[in-house]
């Protein structure tokens, strides 16, 4: 039966209401249900999209694509399979209000879209420097942003900035950047010669640049100073340097003008004209974990490193920018293109020249003004186009625009789950899959992920057009495998440990390898192997590890400084760099007649590091602190005020947020630091940053800001940041004065398990006292009469009333301890009763509990996890001693869980032995 999914998004426009649906056929739509660590989640939906919007498929597992990535992706034709309107599948401009030849007050750093739109009839081009606009601001020198970026189309690509730079300045405030060049390291000098000495530097954007070298040697001669791009073009820029000082390192330096708009790596070189080789020596460094220099011109590959330079490059600041005029001459100067040709292939390409639509044809452009002392305004704005009806109209009028998805249509077509790439959490477990398109359900399945036990596949190299055999070791009882070795060939089925394979083609594949032990237990694990020659596989993995290595450093250095050390430490980034050093010195020392054999070590050696691709920023944003407000620790600010123990908690709790809301605004900013290896991204650690904003009028209360993790685990940012650990050890906690107060503290946490920001549970108290909330008075003496003498009666009736206290308190505690104690050994309990489903199965195929036992234990299951499933299907006490008052709801849940997950009723046989 399909069921219809109807999705009605409002849009105000000219023709009114649009609505937009998909459809899924569930009798043909489906999600397979077991998975192994690291899988994609599989599956075929049967779908149909009516004018849909080209959104994101989101779930509750990472990953994603949005409809037209995955067409395409499928091999779907747009104009067979399904329609996109527009027809080239991109997103759309329209208008969203009139503004008229004269735009003011564009606001500063904030991205706007404004356009032209022509009306009516099908164009045959634009006239010549038929289209430009003037912007005014007034923008003084600057090192950092650019001012002003304007860009035509809106497609990314900058069509005018800011190219001038201020002569003869600097940005001196600046640390210079000297690439890899470590000056505690130098081993020694080399004379500067007719070819260039040249060393990587990543280059921040700028009008220009400052680029130099620390040398020593005559003062008469010239040094030449150049730029070059990493694919080794011919150089970008270059000056010279006449006559430097005759003292021994010195700086000489020269100012270039090239202009880049992102972070660039560039070829910093210097080398000395004819004349002057031999004249000047500059330090080096040729025994460094990290290099970035070459010693080579032109047409050379930059990857040998094998030594590093004393170069550097400096940024200069950007220079005045008044007002400006945006036309056929200032395009021409950036882009080296014409205007009148860009202007008449987009009207061709996306309209096909016909303006007779409701929207007309709309070419649009963004601008930014990122500085600027007065006020920025958008004025006399031009477009003079060819007519096929009607000569050459001019439009004076911008209009503002706003961005639309495009639109997508089709019939049924069968899509592939796999490759929307929904990763599987990695611990074993039931998980609810859950498939949303637009924020709208699309198909929910119960999915089982099995981690299995662990072992390794070697080798990790093979030679092309050789066969192979690939063994699986690590654990024992192995008798049976399956291999799927990642190059489209079918999967092999062996009846051991080890299999058989030939590559015929050269390159990196994921082997993905199930092991079955004689007991039943199954494992799937993915590997990665390097197929070539021997010795050119070791070089290019070589090469490859140091790249990444770059990369991780690059990363690491985009870090706050405080938080490096750490995110090196998760790495085991030290560690990590000398293992490849270590492999790279082996290489390198094996000579011209080594056997094939030890470069294949070298790469099984390097194919079991653990060498990421990069370290980024996987997560962001930021959160009020009252997200976690039920994993507020009251307890802390209980030991802090050393009172308030017969405080009840969840009133302590409130009143604690209340006086937070009457006090401060508090605020949590968090980024997840990961690193992207080859078969998985790994969470590295989370950094936070809590900011505290006194609110007027605040209450004098000397107070706390609490955080609930411990101590020991926090690193702080500033070893000044105060933080102390609480009596409990599992919190910590700062003071903050009223009359100071503190304004934000950061720290990071590191691991996978690092707490999201409700988990941190946050808080600022002051002592308990000071909330308002007091303890229960207990009244003295019960058992005397009004005259003080002691009461038999009021005796008897208060222990009888105590015993029934005693064992109502009992009973609850038993079914406290009972759950919180099944909460602590499983965080969901679904995997309690799929633990309780194996053990049903497997009694029910005949195997002892000793055997399934050890089936668990080799599953990675703890011996607390497994007695306490064994004995919750037996139907005995699984915490403290009991008083079995509801022992048979227990076992009535454990039998229906049971039969839920069967399907039928089940054999009571094999429960409550």
């Amino acid at each position: 039966m399909i069921k219809k999914r109807m999705l009605i998004v409002g849009l105000v426009l000219m023709i009114g209401l649009a609505s937009a649906s998909f459809d899924v056929d569930d009798s043909s739509s489906v999600i397979e249900k077991n998975y192994y660590e690291g899988d994609f989640v599989r599956g075929v939906l049967n779908m149909s999209f009516s004018e849909q919007d080209n959104e994101d498929f989101t779930s509750n597992f990472k990953g994603g694509i949005d409809i037209v990535e995955l067409l395409r992706g499928m091999s779907y034709n747009s104009s067979r399979d399904f329609i996109c309107d527009p027809v080239n599948c991109e997103s759309d401009y329209y208008v969203n209000s009139g503004t008229g030849s004269e735009i003011h007050g564009l606001n500063i750093g904030v991205k706007k879209v404004y356009g032209f739109q022509i009306k009516g009839g099908e164009i045959t081009g634009i006239v010549n420097n038929g289209l430009k606009f003037n912007v005014n601001v007034t923008s003084p020198p600057i090192c950092g942003d650019n001012q002003v970026f304007v860009d035509l189309f809106d497609d990314g690509t900058l069509d005018f900035y800011n190219t001038q730079s201020v002569s003869g300045g600097a940005c001196i405030y600046e640390e210079k950047d000297f690439g890899c060049f470590d000056e505690d390291e130098v081993t020694g000098t080399v004379s500067i010669e007719g070819e260039p000495y040249c060393e990587k530097i990543k280059l921040r954007p700028a009008p220009g640049y400052r680029i130099g070298a620390v040398i020593s040697g005559s003062s008469s001669g010239q040094l030449r100073f150049s730029i070059y791009s990493t694919d080794w073009d011919s150089a970008l820029v270059y000056g010279t340097a006449t006559n430097p000082l005759a003292a021994p390192w010195v700086e000489p330096w020269v100012d270039v003008d090239y202009s880049f708009t992102e972070d660039t790596e560039v070829f910093v070189c210097v080398d000395a004209p004819s004349g002057s080789e031999g004249k000047y020596s500059i330090r080096i460094n040729e025994d460094s974990d990290e290099m970035c220099g070459v010693n080579v011109g032109e047409g050379t590959s930059d990857t040998e490193f094998e030594v590093d330079y004393e170069i550097f490059a400096l940024p200069r600041p950007y220079g005045w920018l008044k007002e400006f005029e945006f036309n056929a001459d200032s395009y021409a100067k950036l882009t080296k293109r014409k205007l009148i040709d860009d202007l008449e292939d987009y009207l061709e390409t996306k309209y096909d020249n016909d303006c007779s639509g409701d929207d007309g044809c709309i070419i649009p452009f963004s601008i930014l003004v990122r500085n600027s002392t007065t006020s920025p305004i958008l004025h006399s704005p031009t477009l003079k186009y060819k007519k096929k009806s009607a000569g050459s109209p001019t439009i004076y009028q911008l209009f503002e625009l706003s961005k639309r998805l495009p639109k997508v249509s089709s019939d049924y077509l069968l899509l592939d789950v796999e490759k929307m790439e929904f990763r599987v959490p990695d611990s074993d477990g039931g998980y609810n899959f859950k498939l949303k398109l637009d924020g709208r359900n699309v198909i929910e399945e119960e999915v089982d992920v099995d981690i299995g036990f662990v072992f390794n596949v070697a080798p990790r190299f093979a030679f092309i057009g050789r066969s192979t055999s690939f063994i699986a070791s690590g654990s024992t009882g192995v008798n049976g495998s399956t291999w799927d070795f990642g190059d489209g060939s079918s999967v092999v089925y062996s009846n051991s440990n080890s299999a058989q394979h030939l590559y015929s083609e050269a390159g990196s594949y994921v082997i993905k390898t199930t092991l079955k032990k004689s007991s039943g237990a199954t494992s799937t694990r993915r590997f990665r192997v390097i197929v070539g020659d021997a010795k050119t596989s070791a070089n290019l993995t070589l090469t490859d590890y140091k790249s990444r290595i770059l990369n991780i450093q690059s990363g690491i250095n985009s870090l706050p400084e405080w938080a490096r050390p750490s995110v090196e430490t998760a790495l085991n980034f030290n560690t990590m760099k000398a293992a490849v050093a270590s492999k790279k010195n082996s290489f390198e020392l094996l000579g011209t007649n080594a056997a094939e054999s030890a470069y294949v070590e070298i790469v099984n050696s390097l194919m079991n590091l653990w060498v990421p691709y990069s370290v980024f920023v996987s997560a962001s944003g930021e959160l009020p602190a009252l997200v976690g407000f039920n994993n507020l620790n009251v307890e802390h600010i209980k030991s802090i005020s050393g009172e308030g123990a017969g405080v009840d908690s969840s009133e302590m709790r409130q009143s604690i947020a209340d006086w937070m809301e009457r006090n401060y605004e508090l605020s949590v900013a968090f980024e997840t630091i990961s690193a992207d290896g080859d078969l998985q991204t790994t969470e590295l650690l989370k950094k936070y940053k809590i900011k505290i904003t006194q609110k007027p009028n605040a209450e004098e209360d000397y107070s706390y800001l609490v955080i609930n993790h411990p101590r020991s685990g926090i690193v702080a940012k500033s070893s000044a940041s105060g933080l102390e650990e609480t009596v409990s050890g599992d919190g910590a906690y700062v003071g903050i004065d009223y009359s100071s107060p503190l304004q934000e503290i950061e720290f990071l946490i590191v691991g996978a398990d690092a707490p999201d920001v409700e988990a941190l549970g946050a808080y600022v108290s002051p002592i308990v006292s000071a909330l308002g909330v007091s303890e229960l008075p207990i009244r003295p003496n019960w058992w005397e009469d009004e005259g003080g003498n002691f009461s038999w009666g009021k005796f008897l009736i208060g222990m009888l009333i105590l015993l029934i206290v005693t064992l109502a308190a009992y009973i609850l505690l038993q079914m406290w301890y009972k759950k919180h104690y099944e909460n602590h050994l499983f965080k969901d309990p679904t995997h309690l009763y799929n633990l309780i489903n194996f053990i049903y199965n497997s009694r029910r195929a005949g195997l002892k509990d000793s055997v399934i036992k050890s089936q668990l234990k080799e599953r990675k299951w703890k011996g607390e996890q497994i007695d306490y499933a064994f004995k919750k299907i037996d139907g005995k006490r699984t915490g403290m001693w009991e008083i079995p008052l509801f022992k048979f709801v227990e076992n009535r849940k454990v039998r229906e869980e049971i039969e839920k997950k069967q399907g039928m009723p089940i054999d009571a046989r094999f429960i409550k032995r």
